[in-house]
């Protein structure tokens, strides 16, 4: 089968990325990004969710391209990265939903009603990010082991360990600045 110029150059680009050519990896870049944004909006409906699974694709791209043995094969490979990275979003948006659907939204109380220990960590988890508030939640809150917490995330327990640890840290602040307040 006849290869065009451009197949040409894209696997020229690619064997110059592989082995180390910022320039050639940047080249890739320029000329693949359009058709991989393309595709990304075929399979979903939000533009900011397309570039985050683009970027997401291009790092893992830039990460694994010395794993490419066909430079032939770049344009199949990358669109499989890009379809895994959009498979992965949508499931742990999913993830995301089923969760914020089974949990009560908290009440937020005014920081002058701060009485207790328990409405001061009330109040602190509020200041926290989703995913900060969420691993404890979980974990105190609902009492789920460390690794029930990483089936539902679908996520190493090793990592909900350290997300667990870092929000227990964040936590810690909150309620120091929190104190500083009342």
């Amino acid at each position: 089968m006849k290869r065009s110029a451009q197949q040409i150059e894209d696997e020229m680009l690619v064997m110059l990325a592989r082995s180390g050519s910022p320039k050639a990896l940047a080249a890739l870049v320029t000329r693949w990004h359009p058709r991989l944004i393309a595709f990304a909006r075929k399979l979903c409906d939000d533009h900011s969710t397309t570039n985050d699974i683009v970027q997401n694709a291009w790092i893992s791209i830039a990460q694994n391209l010395h794993r490419l043995d066909d430079p032939a094969r770049f344009p199949a490979w990358a669109l499989r990265i890009v379809a895994n990275k959009a498979t992965d979003m949508h499931r742990s948006k999913k993830r995301r939903q089923k969760y914020e659907k089974n949990t009560p939204p908290v009440h937020q109380p005014d920081p002058n009603e701060i009485t207790s220990t328990r409405q001061l960590v009330q109040h602190a988890l509020k200041r926290l990010n989703e995913d900060h508030r969420s691993i404890l939640v979980l974990h105190y809150a609902r009492d789920l082991a460390i690794e029930q917490i990483a089936e539902l995330l679908g996520v190493p327990s090793g990592t909900v360990k350290s997300r667990l640890h870092a929000a227990r840290s964040r936590l810690k602040d909150t309620i120091a600045v929190l104190e500083k307040e009342i």
